[in-house]
């Protein structure tokens, strides 16, 4: 089974339309190094692939939008992939669909970010309030 066959992407986007050669590629990176032993989640996660926005408030105030994607996610949080460096610990709001198409504002921070391939980052969004659509079981069966 390919990479591609395993993934579940939002509904309403072609596969060619949020992914290029260097995405697939990180993607598949990001695949081949995860495993159950490295799961240190307290909850489990599903892969869920799709555009998002994250929206950064500066300390002047100012609000930055940053266009990536997610790769995982679970009930408190997405797995994301970027093209530039987020800020750790800084406070985001992520929008996404969620499983039911319904856009999801959600407030949280960021957990991590850390560069995969030159120009390319891989990291997390921690909410902080439950996302009951993003919950695994969710998107398990919305697929």
């Amino acid at each position: 089974m390919e990479l591609l066959d395993a993934v579940r992407f939002e509904n309403d986007l072609k596969l060619d339309a949020i992914m290029d050669n260097d995405f697939r590629l990180v993607m598949q990176i990001l695949t081949s190094e995860a495993g159950a032993a490295d799961e240190r989640r307290r909850f489990s996660r599903a892969t869920y692939v799709a555009r998002a926005t994250v929206e950064l408030t500066d300390p002047m105030g100012h609000a930055h939008r940053i266009q990536l994607w997610s790769r995982d996610a679970n009930q408190w949080g997405v797995g994301i992939v970027t093209r530039c460096t987020l800020p750790v610990g800084q406070s985001a709001t992520l929008q996404i669909k969620g499983s039911d198409g319904v856009d999801i504002r959600a407030r949280g921070c960021i957990l991590r970010c850390r560069e995969v391939l030159p120009g390319w980052y891989e990291g997390a969004v921690l909410f902080e309030h439950e996302q009951p659509s993003l919950a695994p079981a969710t998107l398990d069966r919305a697929a």
